[in-house]
């Protein structure tokens, strides 16, 4: 009986607003951090701009941001496909992101630079830094970490895992 006493009443409600993938990310986060990147188009005023100034990733990211950045590739990600998702969709699948971090299941860090090799997500935005390179556009990429917030992996205990596969109380 001690997960009855750790339910919070509002898991019921947020038990019916979760999809089966929505599930399966949430058990998968559990005790981890998820890197997802993003990728936006830097103008070229604010890379030129001045000349002899040399800016890192964060500073032309938040100058693109004041430019008023138009184009780019946000939630690039592994996490789906390690969560063993069944939908391939990620446009669904990123609602779904969206959807659990409105129920406060889930939570984003503040964007930092990304590291080369960060969670193996080289492969994944090559292609779109590529494409973006072929029309002569610059991008800097950002990655931003999510976790469970601690009402999160609450949730994931009482309502997701198998209580029968957890050893007894000492």
């Amino acid at each position: 009986m001690e997960t009855a006493r750790r339910v919070h009443p509002g898991f019921v409600d947020i038990i019916k607003q979760l999809t089966s993938d929505e599930a399966r990310i949430v058990r998968f986060l559990r005790g981890q951090e998820i890197p997802f990147c993003d990728i936006f188009v830097v103008p070229h005023q604010v890379v030129t701009f001045p000349p002899t100034e040399l800016l890192g990733p964060m500073e032309l990211f938040k100058r693109s941001l004041r430019n008023g950045v138009t184009e780019g590739k946000r939630g690039i990600t592994a996490l789906y496909r390690l969560a063993g998702c069944e939908d391939t969709d990620i446009e669904r699948l990123d609602v779904s992101a969206s959807n659990l971090e409105r129920l406060q299941l889930m939570a984003f860090d503040p964007p930092e630079e990304f590291v080369t090799g960060t969670g193996g997500l080289l492969d994944l935005i090559a292609p779109y830094r590529s494409r973006l390179a072929q029309r002569g556009l610059n991008s800097v990429v950002i990655m931003r970490r999510c976790r469970l917030t601690p009402f999160g992996s609450r949730f994931v205990s009482c309502c997701i895992d198998d209580p029968r596969n957890e050893s007894p109380p000492a």
